[in-house]
């Protein structure tokens, strides 16, 4: 299709309401009921139209391959973000939880429940996904069924549904675009086939998220008279630390929190003889203890549960953002 093909195509999409759907990503990391980032240019639900799901809603007819992915007010070089309307953020290792609404595509009979949505990527925050051609399955990071995680009950045209995709592990630090892409083809019919829709978003990752071991290890202190000069030993007790989920219930999130709950323990670790050094590392989580009179001293290593929870938002929280 030539340019003048793909205008009319960007134009029939923003004028025509005849919208058969209108799902568009409304939160990239819905967390409980907050919302914590958007996508581009986001400007919330009551500006600059009441026809809220008409201006987000970005889609093409006929899957021509020069359409653009990102709206025109999207692209990369005029994306832009608010205090009040945030870019996620995330660290190697996070999940971010997607949170889009089905208006209606999510109910038993509609051709949605056969579909799926996708998130794609370049891996390279130095590069982009500009048109529907560069979608392959070479960048496709994740894609989960339309209909799954979404409200059954209420009012479920406009109730979310939230589905989690994460950042892989080892991604190095940059600013990363993101594309959320629906290929719903309801009319089967159509000629050409095809209607499909797109969300542009950015991620900034800031780093690795820590990796918590699977299992807890408890060190026994060696208890005898000798004068001999104690020794020490060191044991990680590194932490996961989310950001994807700041409202789980982790007792540590990083090292220096280990470090804080657990120094007041060495005390106890080395009764009933004397700690002569309880040092930890803020970062790694590693923590020395050395007790007086102790031949061999040993890591207090106290029991971490480390768990992750991916919080589904079932709750009429669409209307709030």
């Amino acid at each position: 299709m030539n340019k003048i093909g793909t205008i009319i195509v960007a134009l029939a999409v923003i004028a025509n309401p005849f919208a058969s759907a209108h799902t568009w990503v409304s939160c990239v990391n819905q967390q409980g009921n907050n919302c914590n980032a958007y996508i581009r240019n986001y400007v919330g639900r009551s500006t600059p139209t009441a026809a809220v799901d008409d201006y987000y809603t970005w889609k093409a007819l006929g899957r021509p391959n020069d359409f653009p992915l990102c709206k025109p007010d999207s692209q990369s070089s005029n994306r832009t973000y608010t205090s009040q309307y945030p870019m996620a953020t995330a660290k190697a290792g996070d999940t971010l939880n997607i949170m889009y609404t089905p208006n209606g595509h999510s109910n038993p009979g509609d051709r949605g429940l056969q579909t799926t949505s996708r998130i794609h990527w370049t891996g390279n925050p130095s590069t982009q996904l500009n048109t529907r051609a560069d979608l392959n399955s070479g960048n496709q990071l994740t894609s989960w069924p339309y209909g799954q995680n979404c409200a059954t009950t209420g009012d479920v045209a406009s109730l979310p549904c939230v589905n989690g995709f994460t950042i892989p592990a080892g991604t190095p630090t940059g600013v990363y675009q993101f594309v959320w892409y629906w290929p719903y083809d309801k009319d089967q019919q159509q000629s050409p086939i095809g209607e499909e829709y797109f969300s542009c978003f950015d991620v900034a990752v800031t780093g690795t998220a820590y990796v918590a071991p699977t299992t807890s290890v408890q060190a026994t202190p060696s208890s005898t008279t000798s004068n001999a000069n104690p020794s020490s030993t060191t044991t990680s007790n590194a932490a996961t630390s989310n950001n994807a989920n700041p409202t789980s219930a982790s007792p540590s999130g990083t090292g220096s929190d280990v470090c804080a709950s657990s120094l007041a323990n060495c005390q106890s670790f080395c009764a009933p003889a004397a700690a002569t050094q309880c040092d930890c590392d803020p970062v790694t989580g590693k923590k020395t203890v050395r007790c007086a009179g102790a031949e061999d001293s040993a890591s207090s290593a106290s029991s971490i549960v480390v768990g992750s929870s991916m919080i589904l938002a079932m709750a009429a929280i669409a209307q709030a953002l």
